[in-house]
């Protein structure tokens, strides 16, 4: 729009000259003239032109602006007698001279073809043939000729040692020369150039042999030498060699070496790869190559440290390997010390390791907040009852969460390396189909609520599994007997609400309390009389509020209502309903939003959809549909572990089932994968996630107290009548 016409660009205006000359006052023997009407094509033939006459010290020129149809040229002369302006009448003329002897040439070429007739076209025969070793004879040659001075036209200086090189091998492999020589540096009109920085000539002829040859001979005796040169020189072919030549030669015994080299010479993709190797054989390397070990800096070591994959069996032993790393550079490391202990979890090990041999550690002793560390462990092992309400990575078992099904009489645990379900340890309960009991984790500890160990009883019992001692311990029964009810964890305290009064099949009261467990105090108490009166339902804590949604009201009708409870003001109230009512169905929190999962619908069918509710808009959407599913497909196990949904269903015809299939829904990639069924004695049963220790993921035994008595029992045996107390709980 503000584009001047085009006319512009090449008519002079009136009174506009054509050449304006202004001498530079800052420079001797200098002149700068603007030229109107012209641009780049005349400004640098004339600086190139005015470049070859050798009393001309400078030439230069600059375009202002797109826009401005002038260019600016600014001449220096070497002495007073020759001065720019006759400088640029002679480049000028030179000009004129060159450009009209390529115009008689060219017309002279026209002419000759012209003369050319159909039948005196010469014939063309054409044979394309190469030589499989013409490329190396030719560098041979080429680096031959090094060997005479007369044949070489540059020379590469180096600690006072020189060494012979043409200009052209060196600008096509290095970028480094190509900048220096192919420009307007001062070096481009010279024949040698001093390189600094060296220490010796290995990297710098590494270099040279290599361009002349294309075979670079690298060890760990000239690594350092050659990717040094390689790096200065900017010779990308041979950094890539070198990073293949460390990346070949990393092991548990050098790849600490090999990072600092990485790291030195800005290798980003070397690094990377070396980063993730240190990872991977972190315990190895702890264990078999001290030397490296005692070699990683504090980041590196905190990074590994915090990691709650980390393989190993003890804590005890990767505390003992702190230490040695400190004491490898005490005076350089002590001052760490806390640092680094923030990350060993004090509370993972045995009592008895703790009070005899870490409290007496003179690194712990020396430092107030490590020692405050093995105190606060001290307190966790006295007071098992609050472990559960202890959420801090120093108690956070050192392995990644796994599904989890409370079965019949025993749990499972979704085993995605083998691609199966597992039985890990049994469970102090009866067989209760339809499972009317509820199951919720908190903190990484298992309640089971609302069961019976034999038919006498009532659905009051209440048992806590710990996934790390796989001890069972029964807890207070619940007020009331209900089953079908739904669970939920905030601030130390379990709430549960609907359900009905035993497991009539008949006559169905339902219960409209909600109930709540003190964790700490392993005591239930009355919360509120204004609970749903619905069965079959779920819900899910967010930001310290109850959500529940679908079940059973008191006619059996399957529903769709969706509330939320305040328990700060105890009051229970109507949110947006489901797209679809369903029941026994889940309800888990991911991304801030909740998500209800599987169930039944209306009509007693499979629900094959994953709703979304985003509670800020008060509004439930579709996230997505149960592949491959059908009318008659029936979901038996839902669940979320991680950034994914795990779901198993099965298919009937006239009432038989035909096939069963596992999928997990990938929330990052948004897909179904296939995944494990269902173990057969874990279907329709709650699931949840836990963290077990890798050791005992890899045992079959578990852990069951009775009172002072532990017995080890294999997950096949019952046992049903060895149960603890909380308080016969005791390390």
């Amino acid at each position: 729009m503000n584009a001047p016409a085009t006319f512009e660009s090449f008519l002079l205006l009136d009174g506009e000259k054509k050449i304006l000359i202004e001498k530079d006052t800052k420079v001797a023997n200098a002149v700068v003239f603007t030229i109107s009407k012209e641009d780049h094509t005349l400004a640098n033939m004339l600086r190139a032109q005015l470049l070859k006459d050798p009393n001309v010290i400078f030439a230069g020129y600059k375009v202002p602006h797109p826009l401005e149809h002038r260019v600016i040229l600014r001449i220096q002369t070497s002495t007073n007698s020759y001065t720019p302006q006759e400088a640029l009448e002679n480049a000028i003329k030179d000009l004129i001279f060159e450009i009209s002897l390529l115009e008689d040439r060219f017309k002279l070429a026209i002419k000759d073809r012209q003369m050319l007739t159909e039948e005196d076209e010469p014939i063309i025969l054409q044979f394309n043939a190469s030589m499989s070793n013409y490329v190396s004879n030719l560098l041979t040659k080429l680096s031959s000729m090094r060997d005479t001075a007369d044949l070489c036209d540059f020379k590469i200086i180096v600690n006072d040692k020189t060494l012979l090189c043409h200009k052209f091998v060196l600008i096509a492999i290095s970028d480094y020369f190509k900048a220096m020589l192919g420009g307007d540096m001062s070096e481009s009109h010279s024949d040698y150039v001093v390189l600094k920085g060296f220490e010796n000539l290995i990297g710098v002829e590494s270099m040279l042999n290599f361009a002349y040859s294309g075979t670079l001979s690298v060890s760990f005796d000239n690594i350092m030498d050659v990717l040094h040169a390689a790096t200065h020189l900017q010779i990308n072919d041979a950094i890539q060699l070198c990073s293949k030549f460390l990346l070949t030669s990393l092991t548990i015994n050098n790849c600490v070496d090999m990072y600092k080299i990485a790291d030195l010479y800005t290798l980003t993709d070397v690094l990377l790869i070396v980063k993730k190797f240190i990872s991977k054989n972190f315990i190895d390397m702890m264990l078999l190559a001290r030397e490296q070990f005692e070699q990683l800096n504090l980041e590196q070591l905190c990074h590994e440290l915090q990691k709650d994959t980390l393989d190993i069996i003890n804590e005890y032993d990767l505390f003992n390997m702190v230490c040695l790393w400190i004491n490898s550079n005490r005076q350089e490391r002590l001052k760490h010390a806390s640092t680094l202990m923030e990350h060993i979890r004090f509370m993972l090990m045995t009592p008895e390791e703790v009070v005899d041999k870490v409290i007496n550690n003179d690194i712990i002793k020396s430092n107030d907040d490590c020692s405050r560390l093995i105190l606060n462990a001290l307190c966790y092992f006295s007071l098992p009852k609050r472990q559960p309400l202890l959420n801090t990575i120093q108690c956070r078992i050192r392995n990644e969460p796994v599904l989890v099904a409370v079965g019949e009489t025993e749990l499972f645990t979704l085993n995605t390396k083998c691609e199966r379900w597992d039985s890990i340890c049994q469970a102090p309960l009866e067989e209760n189909y339809p499972y009317p009991f509820a199951a919720i984790t908190v903190n990484n500890y298992l309640y089971v609520l609302g069961t019976r160990r034999s038919t006498s009883e009532e659905y009051k019992s209440c048992y806590r599994f710990s996934p790390r001692t796989f001890e069972w311990t029964k807890l207070q029964t619940l007020l009331h007997d209900r089953s079908r009810f739904s669970a939920t964890y905030i601030d130390k305290y379990i709430y549960i609400m609907g359900g009905f009064e035993g497991f009539k099949r008949t006559t169905r009261v339902y219960v409209n309390t909600i109930e709540r467990y003190s964790v700490e105090n392993d005591q239930w108490e009355s919360f509120s009389s204004d609970g749903p009166q619905l069965s079959s339902l779920a819900s899910c804590a967010f930001d310290n509020m109850i959500y529940l949604g679908g079940g059973k009201n008191g006619q059996w009708s399957k529903i769709a209502d969706f509330y939320c409870f305040d328990i700060n003001q105890k009051k229970l109230e109507h949110r947006a309903s489901m797209l679809s009512a369903r029941t026994t169905h889940n309800m888990t929190v991911v991304d801030q939003k909740i998500l209800a999962i599987g169930g039944f619908d209306d009509d007693g069918n499979g629900m094959l959809s994953i709703e979304s509710y985003d509670v800020k808009n008060d509004q439930w959407t579709i996230l997505t549909n149960i592949p491959g599913a059908v009318s008659k497909t029936w979901p038996q196990s839902s669940g979320a572990v991680g950034r994914r949904i795990y779901i198993s269903v099965f298919h009937t015809s006239n009432s038989f089932i035909v096939m069963q299939e596992g999928y997990y829904y990938n929330l990052d990639e948004q897909k179904w994968i296939k995944a494990p069924v269902v173990h057969e004695r874990a279907r329709y049963c709650p699931t949840v996630q836990l963290r077990f220790p890798k050791s005992a993921l890899n045992s079959t035994n578990a852990i069951i107290t009775n009172n002072s008595t532990t017995v080890y029992a294999s997950p096949l045996v019952d046992n049903a009548t060895v149960v603890a107390t909380v308080a016969d709980m005791n390390y």
